[in-house]
């Protein structure tokens, strides 16, 4: 059950930015929204933020003409009844071609009001695509070396 409900939420939230519609989109996500990745740490604090990122996502897809966004869940499972942890591998195509190196993260849900909303993010993305997912300005975040509110951050996932 855990895998089905992280599969249709990465395929929900791919099809809100296909849609253009920021505000489902943004509901699918919790503030903060602690973001690692190889490129760094950032935390996205407000709605005003999460737009700047779905702009961003918005216009990689019309540059690129991304036609299709395919996300692949793995390794997903239960860590209590209301958050679930998983990996998925993201493929970002325009008519077949890849226009961004595939690539690898691990994502916290947690269910809040009966709605899943990503809470933590451990992305692959590299460097070249880092605006797609960090805040602009750097903000405090847990490191690996802190204690962290969740095991993904401290790259222990079950």
């Amino acid at each position: 059950m855990a895998k089905i409900i992280f599969q249709n939420w990465l395929d929900r939230v791919a099809d809100h930015v296909f849609a253009d519609d920021f505000a489902s989109w943004a509901s699918a996500w919790s503030q903060p929204l602690l973001i690692v990745s190889p490129c760094g740490n950032s935390v996205i604090t407000s709605e005003e933020m999460l737009h700047e990122k779905f702009v961003q996502w918005r216009t990689l897809f019309a540059i690129q003409r991304v036609t299709d966004m395919i996300r692949m869940a793995h390794d997903v499972s239960f860590m209590t009844a209301d958050m679930i942890t998983g990996s998925y591998t993201t493929e970002i195509l325009s008519h077949g071609q890849r226009v961004v190196p595939r690539f690898e993260s691990t994502m916290i849900l947690a269910r809040r009001d009966n709605v899943w909303r990503g809470t933590e993010l451990k992305s692959g993305m590299t460097v070249p695509h880092r605006h797609l997912i960090h805040s602009n300005t750097p903000r405090e975040v847990p490191t690996p070396s802190d204690p962290a509110p969740h095991n993904i951050i401290q790259g222990r996932i079950p």
